[in-house]
């Protein structure tokens, strides 16, 4: 492939240091940056970095003054808002510059935890039973058995679950459901806790989509919370306490390829393109459903998504230049 002008987009404030020679940015939460960038380095491309807050202007005169062969789209956010992270790549259509990863509308379809939903159950994937509480509604109840998980419905990266997210009546059910709804400004989502395996795939492609390998996510016997909270996610600590890790999915290969398949089903009901990656649990009997298709998922190379390719002999950074080519 030849070197490409590459524009590394993503969310402001962004700070910087020299370390090694080399421009590395500043925080632990910017590891997929400094993953990426330097991927990016090794394979020999030419980058500019960008960082946006409240304004596209500065995107559109860094696309002006040096239009870039491939935008590599890091940016979940805009003005400290994720439910504008569509409206970027929508801008970025609209200029006509190529970027990574998902479409608007690929964006706007999954991060709706309940238009996606809708859409899978119209598709025939199977996905718990669930029902949405809108803001201003009172709960009571739904059609199906306690304990049930209550989160967000426009929310990405668990945020929004706690350890009181599993819910085991209906008073625990209302007041988590009122909660969220004063806390957090959102509709609300409620399905059965689902008590088996659970497993991410990541998937790949554009018109013809690919899966790789599938992972699990293992939780110790004495974890507080046997699903991923937004703490568990994000605290490295706090998984080491609680013995979470993910691994190589040890599954029969016809039980592999029933996942692989749902992974690749899912994101082409939801139009994906780009990668994305499909968490799937598994009920008490070991029947599989979609939980979440995330377009664009963590690209930190100690995440799931780059551990898949591992399993296939694919290194990080041969990850990241599949991921720069489909946007081409």
């Amino acid at each position: 492939m030849k070197k490409l002008r590459v524009l590394l987009l993503t969310h402001g404030p962004l700070r910087s240091k020299e370390q090694d020679g080399r421009k590395v940015f500043v925080g632990k939460e910017r590891k997929t940056e400094n993953d990426v960038l330097g991927a990016l380095e090794r394979l020999g491309h030419v980058i500019d970095v960008l960082a946006l807050e409240d304004s596209l202007d500065p995107l559109a005169e860094q696309v002006a003054a040096s239009p870039p062969d491939v935008v590599f789209n890091l940016l979940m956010k805009f003005k400290d808002d994720p439910a504008h992270e569509p409206n970027v790549a929508s801008y970025l259509e609209l200029c006509g510059v190529p970027y990574t990863g998902c479409s608007a509308t690929g964006i706007t379809l999954a991060r709706d935890k309940a238009l996606s939903k809708q859409v899978l159950d119209w598709h025939g994937i199977p996905t718990p039973p669930w029902r949405l509480f809108r803001r201003g509604a009172k709960s009571i109840g739904a059609d199906f058995a306690f304990p049930m998980l209550v989160k967000p419905s426009d929310a990405s990266g668990s945020v929004g679950i706690v350890k009181d997210s599993r819910v085991y009546d209906e008073p625990e059910l209302a007041a988590r459901v009122a909660f969220l709804h004063e806390t957090h400004g959102c509709d609300v989502i409620v399905e059965p806790f689902l008590t088996g395996r659970e497993f991410t795939v990541a998937v790949l492609g554009n018109k013809r989509l690919v899966a790789w390998p599938v992972r699990e996510r293992v939780f110790g016997a004495d974890a507080v919370v046997p699903f991923m909270t937004e703490k568990m996610k994000w605290d490295e600590d706090y998984q080491a306490r609680n013995s979470v890790r993910s691994r190589d999915a040890d599954l029969e290969p016809v039980r592999a390829s029933r996942l692989q398949k749902l992974a690749r089903d899912a994101c082409r009901a939801l139009g994906l393109r780009g990668f994305a990656r499909v968490d799937i649990r598994m009920d008490g009997d070991g029947h599989p459903f979609v939980l979440e298709v995330n377009p664009n998922p963590e690209l930190d190379f100690d995440e799931d998504f780059v551990h898949a390719g591992l399993a296939l002999g694919l290194q990080p950074d041969d990850t990241i230049q599949k991921i720069v080519q489909l946007a081409l």
